[in-house]
Order: structure tokens, then sequence, then C-alpha cells
């Protein structure tokens, strides 16, 4: 009878094996992305005794551009009009103002240019003239001083453009002299102006007779002002005679200084803008 009950149990118990072997046969199989995911979630246990993990801090490496070309160096500011165009007219007499222009603050390769761009245009090779000048202003670049290229750029057109015509060189150089007369008359006009009406405030400690003197000095000054405004005048019309054919027609050295100064300065621009934006 006993052994009876232990075969049932054995029987009972096996049934109960091979019935949950079976349900966990069913089971999908997990798949490596979950148990990865799985490991994750789970939090890691603290371990007290182990050293803190080494965070590795990775370098962005940066993408140097290369170096604009710098010209602060170089000052390039040529005259202009009320229409903010630029005036060739007063770049005619400035240039004929030139007299004493030297190339001595340049080295000799730099002069040589300088002066190849003038016998150039002494002999109507224009185009020579402007390779040139194009090569001294790019030259530039790499010389240790500062340079202004206004008063050069003047004595390139006088040298190579102006002399060839004494007359208009003549005119063009007392032009220049009648407005830098009158330049200099009207900023001392405004000085004296500006101290008489200071001398006039109550608070002012100037003294009467020193009120008197300098009134005495405008008028004199206005005076000298006026006839500083009529040699401009006359000089004006003097040079404009002076460009002029006996038919009305601007003279040939006029014109070739006219082109040639407006291809410089356009060259300037083009030379001096290259690279740099």
């Amino acid at each position: 009878m006993g052994s009876l009950k232990k075969s049932a149990c054995l029987t009972a118990l096996v049934a109960s094996l091979l019935i949950v072997t079976l349900a966990w046969s069913q089971q999908p199989p997990k798949s490596s992305k979950e148990i990865v995911q799985k490991k994750k979630a789970e939090p890691e246990k603290s371990r007290p005794d182990s050293a803190p993990p080494v965070r590795v801090q990775k370098h962005k490496v940066r993408a140097v551009a290369p170096k604009k070309k710098t010209r602060r160096h170089i000052r390039w500011a040529v005259p202009t009009d009320d229409q903010n165009e630029i005036d060739y007219h007063a770049v005619l007499t400035r240039s004929a103002n030139t007299s004493g222009f030297s190339t001595e603050y340049y080295d000799e390769p730099r002069r040589a240019e300088i002066e190849a761009a003038i016998r150039s245009f002494r002999e109507d090779r224009r185009e020579e003239g402007y390779a040139h000048w194009v090569r001294f202003v790019a030259s530039l670049d790499t010389f240790d001083k500062p340079v202004d290229l206004e008063p050069v750029m003047y004595h390139v057109l006088r040298e190579g453009c102006l002399r060839e015509d004494p007359n208009v060189l003549y005119y063009a150089e007392r032009m220049e002299r009648a407005r830098n007369d009158l330049a200099n008359i009207e900023e001392y006009w405004d000085d004296l102006y500006r101290l008489n009406r200071q001398c006039k405030e109550p608070r002012d400690l100037c003294r009467e007779m020193v009120e008197r003197r300098i009134e005495d000095e405008l008028e004199i000054l206005a005076q000298e002002r006026d006839l500083a405004r009529a040699k401009v005048g006359v000089a004006e019309r003097d040079l404009e005679r002076a460009q002029l054919t006996s038919s009305g027609e601007v003279t040939r050295s006029v014109d070739v200084f006219y082109n040639v100064a407006q291809e410089i300065t356009r060259r300037t621009e083009l030379t001096l803008l290259m690279d740099s934006d």
C-alpha cells in the first residue's frame, strides 16, 4: 500500500515537471538587444572601493582659415566732389603742386617701378606705365613703413603727364596755391570768430582791449578773405583757359592726364581690394 502511494506521488511530480517544461519552451527567446537594454536599465551596484570612471575628453579640431592681407599701413584717399565721385580737377591741381616730392622714402626696387611708370607715361606707353604702377602698389604689402599713396600718384601724374605742358602746369600750380591761401585764411577766421564770441560771454575774463583787438583783426581778415576768394576765381578761369585750345577743345596733354589719372585710380583700388574681402 505504501509503495502505491510513493509511485503515485512520483507520477504526479513528473507530470508537473513536464507541464512547466512545456510552458517554458513555448516562450520566445529574448534577443540580444533586449538583454542589453535590460542591463542598462538595471542600476549599478555601488562599489566604494573601486576608482571613479575616467572621462576621456575629446579635442575638437578647428579649421584655421588663412590670414587675410592687412593693408592698414597703406593710406589711399583721393579727393571727391559733392556727388562723392573722384574730383579729377582737384587731382590735376594737386599733382601740379608736388614739385618737391621725393621717392627716397622707398627702397631701390620700388623707386625703379615709380620711375619706370613715369617714363612709360611720358613716351605714351600707357599699358606699360599701368603695369609698373600696379607692381609698385602690390609690392607695398611687404613694405614695413606707413605709406601714403596719394602724393605718389600725384608725383607720377605730374612728371609723366603734366610736365610736357608747361602752360597748364603753371596755372595749375597757381590755382593750388590760391586755394591753400584761402583755406588758411578761412581757418584763421574761424578761430578768431570763436574766440571773439567767448570774450563776449559774461563770465569770461577777456578784457575790453583784447575784444577790440580781435574785432579789428577780424575786420582786416575779412578783407583778406574776400581778396583770396577773388584770386581763387581768377586762377580757376585762367586754368580753364589753359586747358583749352584756340578752338575750344581740351588740349591733348590735359586729355591724357585725365585718362591716365582715371585708370590709375581704378587699378589702384582693384589692387588694394584684391584678396582682402
